[in-house]
């Protein structure tokens, strides 16, 4: 089907390592540790670091650059800082 995209996912077990989309070739890279989401790095050279809570709950998203981003409840898309 012209004009149509597909999105690319890759996994390590059950964690989504690696993610692009076909259309854009917008490439996404998420960082483990101890089975949790402590980073993620996308093609535009930010990257985005998670403080966890004891729960695993992300509760503040950190950009490369040390700004703060957000507090609170994870989202995946994340604007141009």
């Amino acid at each position: 089907m012209a004009g149509s995209t597909t999105t690319v996912y890759v996994y390590e077990g059950s964690n989504l390592i690696y993610e692009k989309n076909t259309g854009s070739g917008a490439v996404n890279k998420y960082y483990y540790g101890n089975g949790l989401m402590l980073a993620q790095g996308c093609e535009c050279g930010y990257s985005y670091y998670y403080v966890l809570d004891a729960l695993g709950s992300v509760r503040v998203t950190i950009y490369s650059s040390s700004t703060l981003f957000s507090s609170g409840c994870l989202t995946r898309h994340h604007p141009t800082p």
